[in-house]
C-alpha cells in the first residue's frame, strides 16, 4: 500500500510539470469591519459583503486576471427602508469596469485598469511588484493542496497567503506573486482570494491588454494621483416630499 501511493503522488506532480497552462476560479470577497457593517447603507453592506468570481489563466509565463462572466453587468440592487423616521431608498451599482491584470514573468511586466472616478479608467504600466515575502512554517491543508504560509508588508498593505509547491508556477490572484508556487488563498486588509476552481491543461490563450492611444501610468503616478473631481464620486443623493412623506433617495456605487 505505501508504495501504490508514493508512485502515485510522483505521477501527479510529474505529470503537472509537463502542463503548460491552467485555469483557476477565485472567489473576491471584500472584508468589512464591524464598525463599517454599523455605519454602511444597508443596500451598501448587502452587496459589499457579496462574494464575485474572477479567472486566472496561466501559460507559459504569462497571466491574465479577469472578471468572471458572472461578475460582469450586475444588475442594480435596490432596496428601500425606514431610518430615524425617514424612509429611505437606495439603488446601487457594482463598478462595471473590467477588470484586467496582465503579467508577464520573464519579461517583468506588469499591467492592469482601474476604475478612476465615476467615468474614467486608468491604463497603468509597471514592473512586477517586489514582493519580498516572508515564507512561515506554518502549513495546512487547502483544497486537497498542501500549502506554505507566506507573509508581505507591500503599498501600506498586509498581505498574508497560503500558496503550494505542488504546482510550481509563480502566480497568483490580481497583483499577486512571487512564490515557488500557485497561491491557493490571499488576503489583506481589505479583501480576500479563494480558489474556487482549477483545470490543469486547460485551453488558454493569453492576450497582453492593447494600451495604445491611451493615458499610461505607473503605480505611483496612479495612486499619487487625485480625482479629477472633489466631490463624493461613490454617492449621489437627493431629498423628495411625496405627499406628507420624505424619501431620500441615494445613488451608491460599488467599486470591485
Amino acid at each position: 500500500m505505501k508504495r501504490f501511493i508514493f508512485t502515485a503522488v510522483i505521477f501527479v506532480v510529474g505529470n503537472f510539470l509537463y502542463s503548460q497552462s491552467i485555469y483557476v476560479e477565485y472567489l473576491e470577497t471584500k472584508k468589512i469591519s464591524e464598525d463599517s457593517k454599523i455605519l454602511l447603507p444597508k443596500g451598501m453592506f448587502a452587496v459589499s459583503s457579496k462574494s464575485f468570481l474572477y479567472l486566472l489563466e496561466y501559460k507559459n509565463g504569462e497571466s491574465l486576471y479577469k472578471n468572471h462572466p458572472k461578475s460582469l453587468n450586475i444588475k442594480p440592487y435596490d432596496t428601500t427602508y425606514v431610518e430615524n423616521g425617514i424612509e429611505v431608498s437606495e439603488r446601487l451599482f457594482y463598478n462595471q469596469v473590467e477588470k484586467i491584470v496582465y503579467k508577464n514573468y520573464a519579461a517583468n511586466e506588469l499591467r492592469f485598469t482601474q476604475p478612476k472616478g465615476i467615468d474614467e479608467i486608468a491604463y497603468v504600466k509597471d514592473k512586477l511588484i517586489d514582493w519580498n515575502w516572508k515564507i512561515e512554517e506554518e502549513t495546512k491543508m487547502i483544497n486537497k493542496f498542501l500549502c506554505k504560509k507566506a507573509t508581505a508588508y507591500v503599498r501600506g498593505l498586509h498581505f498574508t497567503v497560503w500558496f503550494t509547491e505542488d504546482i510550481p508556477i509563480d502566480c497568483g490572484p490580481e497583483y499577486v506573486n512571487g512564490l515557488p508556487g500557485l497561491i491557493i488563498y490571499a488576503e489583506n486588509d481589505f479583501r480576500r482570494f479563494e480558489m474556487n476552481k482549477i483545470i490543469f491543461n486547460a485551453d488558454v490563450k493569453i492576450e497582453k491588454p492593447n494600451f495604445d492611444n491611451q493615458r499610461i501610468y505607473t503605480m505611483d503616478e496612479l495612486y499619487k494621483t487625485p480625482s479629477s473631481s472633489t466631490k463624493n464620486q461613490n454617492s449621489e443623493t437627493e431629498v423628495v416630499q411625496e405627499g406628507n412623506t420624505t424619501i431620500t433617495k441615494k445613488k451608491i456605487i460599488i467599486r470591485n
